[in-house]
C-alpha cells in the first residue's frame, strides 16, 4: 500500500467572498501568507513541510483528536507523540513536559470547539525549547480571545472552512512566522 493524501479543491473560496471597494478581507485572509487546500489535513501536511519537519522528526500532538489529522503524520513519516488533554479540553502541561524528546520539532495545539487553549503558556514552552507552534483552528475559524484571533499566535495555523462555512471543502494554511516559506510542489 502506498501512503498518500488525495483530493483536489473544487473551487477557490474567493469566489464566495464579495468585498466593497474599501473593505478589507477578514482574518486569516487579510494576512500576507496563506494558502488554500482541499482540507485542513492537506494544509497541515504542507505546514509541516514548510517548517522543515522531516521523516524521523516528531511533533507533540493532543491525544484527543480527529483521526484524520494524523494522516499527514503517517504520510510524512513523522512521529506523533500524544500528550494528555484534561476533561475541560485544556492541555495537560505536566504530561506535555514529560513527552519532550530530542527529535521533537513542534507542538500542535488544538483549539477544541473554537475555545482557546492557554496558547501564551504553550508559546513560552516552544520558545524555551526552540520548537515551532502549530495551531489547529479547524473549529476556531473567526474565534477570538483577548482581542486576538485564534491562529495568530503560532508559527503556522490551519483552518477547516467546511466546519464553519457552508462550503463542500476547504482548508487554509496560514504562515505567521516571516522566516518560514512554503514552496508548493510543482505540477508534473
Amino acid at each position: 500500500m502506498k501512503e498518500y493524501i488525495s483530493g483536489k479543491p473544487t473551487f477557490d473560496l474567493r469566489q464566495l467572498i464579495h468585498k466593497r471597494e474599501n473593505e478589507s478581507d477578514c482574518f486569516p485572509f487579510n494576512q500576507g501568507t496563506f494558502y488554500y487546500f482541499y482540507s485542513a489535513r492537506y494544509a497541515l501536511s504542507a505546514g509541516m513541510q514548510a517548517l522543515g519537519i522531516r521523516p524521523g522528526d516528531a511533533v507533540l500532538v493532543p491525544s484527543y483528536n480527529c483521526w484524520t489529522e494524523i494522516d499527514p503524520f503517517i504520510y510524512g513519516k513523522i512521529e506523533p507523540i500524544f500528550y494528555n488533554v484534561k476533561k475541560n479540553f485544556n492541555t495537560d502541561f505536566e504530561d506535555l513536559s514529560h513527552k519532550y524528546r530530542k527529535n521533537v520539532k513542534a507542538i500542535l495545539v488544538t483549539h477544541f470547539l473554537g475555545f482557546s487553549q492557554p496558547v501564551d503558556q504553550i508559546k513560552r514552552i516552544c520558545k524555551e525549547r526552540n520548537l515551532f507552534l502549530i495551531e489547529d483552528c479547524a473549529h476556531a475559524f473567526l474565534s477570538v480571545k483577548d482581542g486576538n484571533f485564534l491562529g495568530s499566535h503560532g508559527d503556522i495555523a490551519i483552518f477547516s472552512l467546511l466546519k464553519t462555512l457552508p462550503v463542500p471543502n476547504g482548508g487554509v494554511l496560514l504562515i505567521n512566522n516571516k522566516n518560514i516559506e512554503y514552496k508548493p510542489h510543482s505540477k508534473k
